[in-house]
């Protein structure tokens, strides 16, 4: 049998592709880890919320809503006030989010 493999690890690989080239891992990244609450992750997922892609800020920001701790709460406000509207997708996106609606 092989051994388990230990879930911090793994949780940190998953982490790090939050600074992937490639959009989708970075995509996926932030909603693993927002899907798995990984609250030791919570500054790699604010940081993420500078991406220059807004659906990679979006899938942040969700993130970070999943997580649960209102700290984090002025950095996603910050992120959207900076977008301005220019990414409509980020501010239903992120209202969404907490409201249920999918």
């Amino acid at each position: 049998m092989a051994p388990a493999p230990d879930v911090k690890a793994v949780l940190d690989e998953i982490a790090s592709q939050l600074k992937s080239a490639e959009r989708d891992l970075r995509i996926q990244a932030a909603r693993v880890l927002g899907d798995l609450r990984s609250t030791r992750h919570r500054p790699a997922l604010e940081a993420a919320l500078s991406d220059a892609d807004a659906m990679v800020r979006a899938e942040a920001a969700i993130a970070l809503g999943r997580l649960g701790n209102r700290g984090s709460l002025r950095a996603v406000v910050e992120m959207l006030r900076s977008n301005a509207d220019r990414d409509a997708t980020l501010g239903t996106d992120t209202a969404n989010a907490g409201s249920g609606v999918p």
